[in-house]
């Protein structure tokens, strides 16, 4: 089960895979006053993913770069100087679900990642690239990403 923050106040959500479709679910369990908790399911897809919705121009956010293949754009919660987000245009929740033909898409990404960083004069000194794959690892949005964050020390092990 992955707890999902995009929802917030008397409902607590919990997502999980479903066996046959391999879609998520979200599970939205509500806790009215003097009734008893109610179930809701959501399907979690393309439709309501926050960087599909940045992506597709749904949601403004301002594009540090773009190419065929991805966008980058600004963590809103820097943990460093620089710190940025590399999200593809197609929608991948995870490493998990990245196969062979991926692979290509997933250099492109740690390239553009790497470009940023020096761009923003971090070659010498040098940044972190990050990919956290499920909520246990500090995965917050189910799309696939990766942070690149340089300008200050960065300590090992992390969090």
């Amino acid at each position: 089960m992955q707890t999902c923050p995009q929802f917030s106040g008397r409902h607590s959500l919990r997502l999980s895979r479903t066996p046959v479709s391999h879609r998520l679910i979200a599970r939205t369990v509500a806790e009215p006053q003097g009734e008893n908790p109610r179930l809701a399911e959501h399907i979690m897809s393309e439709s309501n993913c926050l960087f599909c919705r940045i992506v597709a121009g749904e949601i403004p956010a301002e594009l540090t770069h773009q190419d065929e293949r991805c966008v980058v754009i600004r963590d809103i919660n820097p943990q460093a100087p620089t710190h940025v987000l590399v999200i593809p245009r197609d929608h991948l929740e995870s490493l998990n679900e990245a196969s062979a033909k991926d692979e290509a898409l997933l250099g492109h990404l740690l390239r553009v990642g790497a470009r940023i960083a020096n761009e923003a004069g971090h070659a010498d000194a040098g940044f972190r690239t990050v990919i956290n794959t499920g909520a246990e690892a500090g995965q917050s949005v189910f799309h696939l990403h990766v942070h690149v964050l340089g300008g200050r020390q960065l300590n090992w092990p992390p969090g």
